[in-house]
């Protein structure tokens, strides 16, 4: 009976070490998939303008979409340190760049990616390493460097 009992007790555990396993890994998955829309339509909204106000006015909006309050505050100021869009470590983009776009998780740490993409202009490859965290309930990325 006590070997039933342990044996029960065994599979019962390793089904919820599993279920938890699965949620997390389910979890990463969202975040990525966030991360790979936010990024693809940013490259190609970028790659696409032929309004430059237009253009703008839509990078606003997706910003608002998918960076957390602070971030959005904290752009203007790593613009102006870099010269660059923070968010794709460039000044413009072409098509091309989304087609190569990369986000993995960096291994043993919290909610921390590296987004990366080839530049189709000078064929180097642009790392972006960013956080997420939730807000509202929603994932958003949190830091850029």
């Amino acid at each position: 009976m006590k070997i039933l009992i342990v044996f029960v007790s065994t599979l019962l555990l390793l089904n919820l070490s599993n279920c938890i396993s699965q949620q997390h890994n389910s979890s990463e998955e969202q975040k990525i998939a966030i991360l790979t829309n936010f990024f693809t339509q940013y490259l190609n909204e970028i790659a696409s303008s032929n309004q430059p106000v237009l253009t703008e006015h839509r990078l606003d909006s997706l910003k608002k979409i998918y960076c957390t309050t602070n971030l959005l505050n904290e752009i203007p100021k790593l613009i102006e340190q870099t010269e660059t869009d923070p968010i794709i470590k460039a000044q413009d983009s072409n098509r091309g760049n989304a087609k190569t776009l990369s986000i993995r998780k960096e291994p043993g740490k919290t909610d921390t990616y590296d987004v990366s993409y080839v530049d189709e202009y000078d064929k180097l490859v642009r790392t972006i390493h960013l956080t997420v965290t939730d807000e509202n309930g929603l994932i958003k990325i949190s830091s850029l460097w």
